[in-house]
């Protein structure tokens, strides 16, 4: 009896150990898994750490990269017209993103040499940066068209795309001002649009045919729609007075001449003509542009292209406050017919395009400027061929 009762307990001891051994083996993949489904918490950090490295190339150049040079600029433009204000903000962008080591000192208000002089002032190093206006003698390739009807942001794309983005045109206009000791920085800054100043109440191309207007470059592109009667001896310095006498009643200009010469004193009516401009490429003398070292050339492209985006936005709002003010002052304004818009705009892509070809014929340069206006038809979407 004892002995059996020993074998039975025996048995039981054995059991239990058994059973002990089977929770302990069954709680060990429980723990395994817990500790896999913990270790993958550590991969985001090196996945944060391997995106992280295109943002250390994508950065700006080393502050120790950039020149500490100062540029002196010249310009027609005093310090609260538009244009200075440009030159300000420029100024501004560049001393941020240089960390203040590329710095300007810029003389206003044609103070250090007129407008038609700074081609010749760049070229000879006597200043180290400009805006170019309209140089038709020594630039002839820059005269293609520069007015279209898409609006004062897209205008302005259109002529950098010209200027900076097309190939073949970008090519033949950088050689050409190489010719003359400078570069192109790469920006250009929006312009502002035109308004038909009245002393009649017109509202359309044909309403103007009726009466008389003052000189204008487009001639032929005017009579072609009807406007035939030009007092070509009516300068722009004239406008105001044959307005108020009676000689003309109506004539277009850009906003800011009729801002300028105070049309709206003398009439009360305008027509907004539905056609916008660009220009003023920024341009620097070219030995300056080869000292400098790469990273500082980057960093003045990028403050140039900013205030082209910039200058965008700014003839936006200034195109607005400057109706808003004409109207304050007793003009009543209306928009010219979009069919008449249409027609004006291709009159004057004609015209300007055959007077930019001709006179690019006359110094060998026709070849060329086909195939400026080759592209500038690319994004207007409008034709033109030299005539036979």
């Amino acid at each position: 009896m004892k002995k059996t009762l020993a074998l039975l307990l025996a048995i039981l001891l054995v059991l239990s150990a058994a059973a002990c051994g089977s929770q302990t083996t069954s709680s060990a993949p429980a723990a395994e898994e817990q500790t896999a489904a913990e270790e993958p918490a550590a991969a985001p950090a090196e996945e944060v750490r391997e995106e992280a490295e295109p943002v250390e190339e994508e950065a700006a150049p080393a502050a120790d990269d950039i020149d500490t040079v100062d540029l002196v600029v010249a310009t027609g433009f005093n310090e609260t017209e538009s244009g200075g204000l440009l030159w300000k903000h420029f100024q501004e962008t560049l001393d941020e993103l240089s960390g203040g080591k590329v710095t300007l000192t810029v003389y206003y208000g044609g103070t250090l040499c007129g407008a038609m002089e700074e081609l010749g002032m760049i070229e000879s190093g006597a200043i180290d940066m400009c805006c170019l206006r309209s140089y038709p003698a020594d630039l002839p390739l820059t005269t293609f068209p520069e007015t279209t009807n898409l609006g004062i942001e897209e205008t302005t794309n259109y002529y950098a795309y010209v200027f900076y983005e097309n190939e073949e045109s970008s090519k033949l206009l950088a050689d050409e001002l190489a010719e003359h000791n400078a570069v192109y920085v790469g920006s250009c800054w929006a312009g502002g649009g035109q308004v038909c100043a009245s002393t009649v109440d017109v509202k359309t191309l044909e309403d103007m045919g009726q009466y008389a207007c003052g000189l204008t470059n487009f001639e032929s592109a005017w009579k072609s729609l009807g406007l035939n009667n030009i007092n070509s001896s009516v300068g722009t310095g004239d406008i105001y007075t044959a307005l108020n006498s009676g000689l003309i009643q109506w004539q277009i200009l850009s906003v800011g001449p009729v801002l300028g010469l105070k049309l709206y004193e003398v009439c009360d009516y305008g027509v907004i003509m539905g056609m916008y401009g660009a220009g003023n490429n920024m341009v620097m003398n070219a030995a300056k542009w080869a000292s400098l070292s790469d990273a500082t050339r980057a960093v003045i492209q990028e403050a140039a292209k900013e205030t082209m985006a910039y200058s965008i936005d700014a003839a936006i709002s200034e195109w607005d406050e400057n109706i808003d003010f004409m109207e304050g002052e007793g003009m009543a304004f209306c928009s010219l017919p979009q069919e008449d818009m249409d027609a004006f705009a291709d009159a004057l892509w004609q015209a300007a395009c055959d007077t930019a070809y001709e006179r690019c014929v006359a110094v060998d340069k026709g070849d060329q400027m086909i195939t400026i206006i080759g592209a500038a038809s690319d994004f207007y979407g409008r034709d033109w061929a030299p005539a036979e």
